[in-house]
């Protein structure tokens, strides 16, 4: 957040500024592992495994701008009456997958 006071600086001249903003990030991580094993006589011995994972990340932000406050004492966006802009980025999404397997051989000769 940005607070120009309207008592001296740069928020005099507007009767005071005020800047303030917010992100929400929600994000989340799924793995997923399936394993298989078996042998032949005792000898042989197989091993395998499938690999699967998600990661998605969604961001939402919202900011507004308002100048001349009602009194110097009150130092919050609705305080402020006169609206100067406003910005929000709704579920700005990123993805992403992975996939993978492993196979194993043992001999015991």
């Amino acid at each position: 957040d940005e607070y120009l006071s309207p008592v001296y600086g740069d928020g005099l001249s507007t009767n005071g500024r005020m800047t303030s903003g917010t992100n929400r990030y929600f994000n989340f991580n799924v793995s997923n592992v399936l394993s298989y094993a078996f042998s032949l006589s005792d000898d042989h011995r197989f091993n395998a495994s499938l690999f699967q994972e998600a990661y998605q990340s969604n961001t939402r932000t919202l900011a507004a701008t308002g100048q001349s406050v009602a009194l110097s004492t009150l130092e919050h966006i609705s305080s402020f009456v006169v609206p100067v802009d406003h910005t929000g980025v709704n579920n700005l999404e990123s993805s992403r997958s992975g996939y993978g397997a492993t196979l194993g051989y043992n001999y015991k000769g």
